[in-house]
Formats: C-alpha cells, structure tokens, sequence
C-alpha cells in the first residue's frame, strides 16, 4: 500500500498552512505576549477562527496520513495509531477552545486533554517512522530535527505544569518552537515518504529488476 499522492499534498499543504496561519495570528495579535502566552491564547478574537482552522487542517493530515500509511512504516504499530491519535487529539483540542476564566471547565480540560494527546502521540508516531526511511540523508535530517523537537516538547511539558503553579516567563515561545518543530518534521516524515514512492516506482519500471 503506498502513501496516496493527494495525501502527501495535503499534509505538506496543511502543514505550511499552520505555519503561515500562526505568524499571521501573532503579527496581528500584538495585545498578546508571544513569550508568554500559549498559542490557545491565539484562538480568540477575530483572526482566532483561522488558527482554529490551521489545527484542523494538520489534524485531520496526521489522521489521513496514519491511515494512508505504507505497509513498510506500518510494520511499527505506534507509527499508524500515534497518528491517527494525535490528530485526534489536536482536534480536540481545535473544537474546544481553552476557557480563558476557568481551567476546569469542560473546555479546558478537553482542550488540554487534546494538546497533551498531541504531545505525547505524535513525536511517538514520529519517531518509529524516523526509524524506517530508507534515504540516508532524509533520515540523517529528520533524526536531528526529531531529537530537537522532543526536547522543546519535554520542556514545554514541564513548563506547562510550572506556569500552571507559578507562571513562567517564557512557556508560550517554547511552545510554539516546539509545535513548529513538528509541524516540520511531519513535513520531512511526508518527503520520505514521497522519495520512497518514487523509488518505488522507478523499481517497479525498471525493465532489469527481477
């Protein structure tokens, strides 16, 4: 089974679109601190319908892509459920918005619920997928970009709990690396993807292979 073209377009197209959606947001938003403030700050206010749309669009990517996912990076189950979970979680976490007066209500907590099933399942998927590139220089790359995007995860983790407790300075800026970073990787992961596809082809056209 191979990764459709249309999908590899999609979470590519998806995964910029975030990108260029949350400069937007934070270019307009200057009432916000973009050091301090998470990105679900971001979803409120007139341009906040459009960030809610960019983590619908790299939801539902991850969901396509885990589903889509060739038999060759399939072989690690983690890699197929994290995505499919994952993006159910930033789904979640798109659907309901992070309630500003009260961090128990049901919004709250679904949306935090969502957020740290992204955070968790993700890099997961991400990683076991890493692990099974062919291209050496693609995985030589996405390696690197992984390790950076698990620790900017880890301590966005931990200073999410701080800055629930004590507040923190700087919580919302590591944050956004950290979901840039793997917006990136995702991006990797898919030209892998689509290089595998392609070599694949090319295998399959070549009158001297067996």
């Amino acid at each position: 089974m191979k990764a459709p073209k249309k999908t590899i377009f999609f979470v590519r197209t998806s995964v910029f679109s975030l990108i260029g959606i949350m400069a937007y947001v934070h270019l307009v938003r200057m009432d916000l601190n973009a050091l301090r403030h998470s990105i679900s700050r971001y979803a409120y206010g007139a341009e906040g319908s459009l960030l809610r749309i960019g983590m619908i669009l790299i939801g539902t990517a991850q969901i396509l892509l885990g589903y889509n996912l060739p038999r060759h990076y399939r072989a690690k189950r983690i890699a197929r459920a994290g995505l499919v979970v994952a993006g159910i979680g930033i789904l979640l976490a798109a659907l309901f918005p992070v309630d500003l007066y009260s961090r128990w209500s049901t919004t709250s907590i679904l949306h935090n619920l969502g957020g740290f099933v992204q955070f968790i399942f993700l890099p997961l998927a991400l990683l076991a997928i890493t692990q099974a590139i062919d291209d050496a220089m693609i995985k030589n790359k996405t390696h690197k970009v992984g390790r950076l995007t698990i620790f900017f995860t880890v301590v966005s983790g931990i200073l999410f709990y701080i800055s629930n407790a004590f507040g923190t300075s700087f919580f919302g800026l590591v944050q956004k690396i950290a979901v840039i970073l793997m917006a990136y990787w995702i991006n990797l992961v898919s030209r892998a993807l689509a290089e595998d596809q392609n070599n694949q082809k090319h295998a399959d056209d070549d009158p001297n292979e067996d």
